[in-house]
């Protein structure tokens, strides 16, 4: 690395100074590569079948225990509501599976409403804890109308700089409006929310060349904590019940190492299931959607892909490689509790 560029702090304080050579720019030559999965490398891919279906059935053994453990200590960090806390649940387990006519199968974005503003960092601790890479961004009218969120071309400097909503795939992304406050957004602020609702929507994000804009995929779970009705559409928006019996920090209710390496385990399987739907179970869900149609002609068609979304991700949240009956009949309450 040249020294006169190692003299400063960041990235920033070289583009603002000068544009320097490729010659006298810092660079890494990569021999050989592998690309790390959704698994994180922490536990066996699906391509090493034997260890991975060895793993697996060690885990199934004793998911009962695993999964009331984790969703007990959710709830705990909750105040105690059950309802949120299995939402939460499988929230944590969804991703995008694949793209098919327009719809992203696997996401599911989650909006949680009634939330303190200090609670926000006992949410972020907890995801923490349990997922492998997580990123915060905080949503008020300064934050909004300070930086782009999206990745922009300097042509000027030939450099294309960094969002925020730019992350790796499978990062878990927590967006805070718990300290939004009124006022008005500048063009900036408007590009940001537009940015932050195409990933909720369409698990795509578009890096802004200045004289065109190119969108790319990305695999970004999203979890909304709002005081009241939260500014972005999720696919899911549920109200914490319980605001008043809430800790006040996540170190209170911290538990131990072993608990938590158990549940990351756990949540990596899980997030790698593949669910089958086979034909019988399918003929059930039709049904069950025309019946739910007759009753409520005005319902829409996204509430019913929410359904069955859910109940793949409780599937998963089982360990299960095929939506059976029965979690088919699980996941109905619950969904009525999410609009």
């Amino acid at each position: 690395a040249n020294p006169a560029l190692m003299a400063f702090k960041n990235e920033n304080d070289i583009c603002g100074r000068f544009n320097p050579p490729a010659s006298a720019v810092p660079r890494l030559h990569i021999i050989s590569f592998r690309r790390i999965q959704r698994d994180w490398g922490l536990i066996p891919r699906p391509q090493m079948r034997q260890s991975y279906q060895q793993k697996l059935h060690q885990l199934q053994t004793r998911l009962k225990d695993v999964r009331r453990s984790l969703l007990d200590h959710i709830c705990k960090v909750l105040g105690g509501d059950e309802i949120v806390a299995e939402t939460l649940l499988v929230h944590l387990m969804s991703r995008v599976h694949y793209r098919m006519s327009g719809q992203v199968i696997g996401k599911m974005s989650l909006a949680l409403q009634n939330v303190p503003p200090s609670f926000a960092k006992v949410v972020q601790d907890l995801f923490a804890d349990l997922l492998p890479t997580v990123n915060k961004i905080e949503v008020t009218i300064e934050s909004m109308n300070k930086e782009a969120l999206m990745p922009i071309k300097d042509y000027d400097l030939n450099h294309l700089s960094q969002g925020k909503l730019q992350n790796a795939n499978g990062t878990h992304l927590i967006i805070d409006e718990t300290s939004l406050n009124e006022g008005k957004l500048s063009d900036l602020g408007v590009k940001n929310l537009q940015a932050i609702q195409q990933v909720i929507e369409e698990q795509k994000l578009n890096y802004d060349f200045k004289y065109h804009q190119m969108a790319f995929a990305t695999d970004t779970p999203i979890l909304v904590l709002s005081t009241k009705k939260s500014i972005l559409k999720c696919d899911c928006v549920i109200k914490l019940n319980n605001s008043k019996c809430l800790p006040t920090s996540y170190d209170s209710v911290k538990t131990s190492p072993k608990a938590v390496a158990q549940w990351r385990e756990y949540l990596l399987f899980a997030k790698m299931m593949e669910i089958e739907i086979t034909a019988e179970v399918c003929k059930l869900i039709q049904e069950d959607l025309v019946k739910d149609r007759k009753c409520n002609p005005k319902m829409q068609e996204a509430k019913m892909h929410l359904k069955l979304g859910i109940a793949r991700l409780l599937a998963s949240s089982f360990l299960e490689g095929k939506l059976s009956k029965d979690r088919w009949e699980y996941a109905k309450p619950l969904v009525k509790h999410v609009h």
